[in-house]
């Protein structure tokens, strides 16, 4: 028994460090993505989305068995961290959307560029993609009630509200 409870502890510990990176990822990725580095951005919005799937993966394994008592706890906890996966997509999305763009204006920009690589229906469909992937993530986030950590909740909303309206606009 108390291999399986250092068990539980470590996988917790795992969660708790796959959300954090996940966390910490997305916020570098919207300063390297509005200082212009869309490289960096891409790379540290796809880490998070990796940091997420890890995490979502720990949580479906640890509430397997307290589905059976908890159902509908476990689905919210399940939904937040799936909702927090899509996130991440949508914002890799935007970056990808946003890398094309700018690439688009380059080439306007440039007289002399011949036109190769040009495609305005590239970050459009960047862009809408991350808004239907951040959508889907706002009804998952927003449907979940009465879990403990309601201020963290409620900033990660915020934070993806904004997310899905500039999305929503740029597409």
């Amino acid at each position: 028994i108390l291999l399986l409870l250092l068990g539980v502890v470590i996988l917790l510990g795992k969660i708790s460090l796959d959300l954090y990176l996940g966390q910490s990822n997305l916020k570098n990725s919207q300063a390297s993505l509005i200082s212009g580095d869309f490289e960096k951005a891409q790379k540290q919005a796809n880490n998070a989305e990796n940091s997420f799937k890890s995490a979502k993966a720990e949580v479906q394994f640890i509430a397997y068995p307290l589905t059976f008592v908890l159902k509908e706890e476990t689905d919210q906890v399940t939904n937040v961290v799936k909702s927090l996966e899509l996130t991440a997509t949508a914002a890799s999305s935007f970056v990808e959307g946003s890398k094309n763009l700018a690439h688009n204006f380059a080439i306007i920009a440039n007289p002399s560029a011949k036109n190769e690589g040009f495609d305005l229906d590239l970050p459009s469909a960047n862009f809408k993609k991350a808004y239907s992937d951040s959508s889907q993530a706002l009804f998952l986030i927003k449907s979940q009630k009465n879990l403990p950590f309601k201020q963290q909740l409620q900033t990660a909303t915020q934070e993806l509200e904004k997310l899905n309206f500039v999305s929503q606009r740029a597409y």
